[in-house]
């Protein structure tokens, strides 16, 4: 996904899935199963320990609350939902890696949690749509749902704020 970034233009974030999560995945692990509707992504992968990364830049501030990832960029913001998935921060070692040739990128890694499928639900939003970013918060912690019922048959539903 791309994001406007008045200094460099452009801002971005990456999800990914590989075998190391201290290096930047070039390709997928395989398994991945992606669905968009208008501002909701679902991707899941039917590895078990799938391990993700997202690459974003180190100015996108970042802020967990009650389980779900929130990601404000200049003027757009994600919210991102795990699905049994462990989401385990910013990983130094893989941004360390990459600080040479990406010095103003960080790379957050999750690993799937061993239950069946992975992977997580981004909701995107800005101001037109939302208001402010904390109306943005407030409305995904208090309207979206996910519906993990069928989950072992890779079927994920989700109502959204």
């Amino acid at each position: 996904m791309m994001t406007f970034n008045s200094r460099r233009g452009v801002d971005y974030f990456i999800a990914a899935t590989g075998t190391d999560p201290t290096s930047i995945s070039t390709s997928s692990i395989g398994g991945d199963n992606v669905a968009q509707y208008r501002n909701l992504v679902i991707w899941l992968n039917n590895k078990p320990l799938a391990p993700f990364q997202f690459f974003l830049p180190k100015s996108a501030l970042i802020e967990t609350r009650l389980g779900v990832t929130f990601i404000s960029y200049e003027k757009t913001w994600l919210a991102l939902t795990p699905i049994n998935l462990d989401l385990e921060g910013i990983n130094l070692t893989a941004t360390q890696k990459i600080h040479s040739r990406y010095p103003d990128d960080q790379i957050l890694t999750a690993e799937g949690t061993g239950r069946t499928v992975s992977g997580f639900a981004l909701e995107v939003g800005e101001q037109e749509t939302y208001g402010s970013w904390e109306q943005f918060q407030q409305s995904v912690l208090k309207k979206s749902r996910l519906n993990l019922n069928e989950i072992n048959h890779g079927v994920v539903a989700i109502r959204f704020g």
